[in-house]
């Protein structure tokens, strides 16, 4: 690898940080882990010398060498030689496990990290994993750069200059289509986030998506386009809801808007998706499923209001705690379809005191339960609610 070029892999520290790692220990050599990882070399033979390439992170479980105590002591030797960035050893079947101790002390003298690898790591996978990390370093950096710069000016709202119009038509982005947004809140370091956005794009591109995305300080922004997104939601948020349970985040699904203008409608609807995916605890959470907001947005603010206070006033204007108790009583009797019993459990109270609560619930909202209509009306009413706090 030329200097010029070195920066664009990453180094091995870096890639030992990638999912398909985990469980990998570095047994000596710790001074090496900032070399540039240029790829993986799965060569296992007496002469796999002849095939190391400068940078290459070389992965064996020793089957060549195992019988020849002399070619086991030259492996580090020429590995560092050859300038590889490593040695990952998979042992057990051939070389001891633990590594020997001769072996680690030898890493250290020449600073060249030794691996050692689980008994389960699938080497298809490793390479694979590694393959994918480079090629993704190795897309120009200034174009990664203005990608993102456009993604965030687009959902900021603002004005687009001519120059961006170009740029969006280049990438591929019919500004003009509905986009679904994605907001990913992931507590990571930039390459494991980097690592997800490109599994959260393969995932998406699966479903038949285009898609685009950037990094976040926080996580990642996804943007969907596809010919009919609205079918596209519920098997999105299937996908992504185990994506984001795999890795221990979480998602915002956002609903679809079209035009320029639909990009900043989009970002709130995520946003707003996001915050109810943490205040519920759920892995993923799409933006007003039930379609209601999508169905009332084009009325007036103030409008929504007075459906609220019209079906729920009674409730609202009590003092707290009251007010609390009672919109989670009518929150747990619509999500337990009015049982009794399944309400007591889940708000760990007596069937005497949910049977008290509902009794008043009733007379303060002057409603008949078994209404199907008010029933529709209160849950309506009660998701607005929600939803405007969020």
């Amino acid at each position: 690898m030329t200097s010029q070029h070195t920066a664009d892999y990453p180094t091995l520290q870096e890639v030992l940080r990638l999912p398909v790692f985990a469980g990998c220990t570095v047994c000596g050599g710790a001074a090496g882990l900032g070399r540039r990882v240029s790829g993986v070399n799965l060569t296992d033979t007496p002469d796999y010398a002849r095939w190391l390439a400068q940078g290459e992170l070389l992965i064996t479980t020793g089957f060549a060498i195992a019988d020849d105590p002399q070619a086991v002591d030259a492996l580090l030797p020429t590995a560092a030689e050859k300038g590889l960035s490593g040695v990952g050893i998979k042992p057990g079947r051939y070389l001891p496990s633990p590594l020997p101790a001769a072996l680690a002390e030898k890493a250290d003298r020449l600073g060249l990290p030794l691996l050692q690898l689980p008994t389960d790591m699938r080497f298809a996978e490793l390479a694979d994993a590694v393959s994918r990390e480079i090629a993704r370093r190795r897309i120009p950096a200034e174009q990664e750069r203005q990608l993102a710069v456009l993604l965030h000016h687009l959902i900021s709202g603002a004005p687009l200059s001519e120059a961006m119009e170009r740029q969006a038509a280049e990438s591929g982005i019919h500004l003009e289509c509905p986009h679904i947004l994605l907001r990913i809140r992931a507590d990571a370091p930039e390459l494991q986030r980097r690592s997800w956005l490109h599994e959260a794009e393969e995932c998406c591109r699966a479903l038949g998506a285009d898609m685009w995305g950037a990094l976040l300080e926080d996580g990642l922004l996804l943007v969907l386009e596809a010919d009919d997104l609205f079918a596209l939601e519920m098997p999105l948020r299937r996908v992504m809801a185990d994506f984001a349970a795999v890795h221990g985040v979480i998602c915002g699904v956002s609903r679809p808007y079209g035009g320029t203008v639909g990009f900043q409608k989009a970002d709130r609807s995520a946003r707003a998706a996001l915050h109810m995916a943490a205040r519920s605890e759920a892995p993923c959470v799409t933006d007003d499923p039930a379609g209601v907001v999508r169905l009332l947005e084009e009325s007036s603010p103030a409008e929504t209001d007075a459906y609220i206070h019209r079906q729920l006033g009674t409730l609202l204007r009590q003092p707290e705690p009251r007010r609390q108790e009672l919109l989670d009583t009518l929150a747990s009797w619509l999500r337990c379809m009015g049982n009794q019993r399944r309400m007591a459990r889940e708000l760990h109270l007596h069937y005497n005191t949910v049977s008290y609560r509902l009794q008043q619930l009733w007379l303060l909202l002057e409603a008949d339960p078994v209404d199907p209509m008010k029933r529709l009306a209160l849950e309506t009413a009660l998701y607005l609610y929600w939803y405007r706090r969020t």
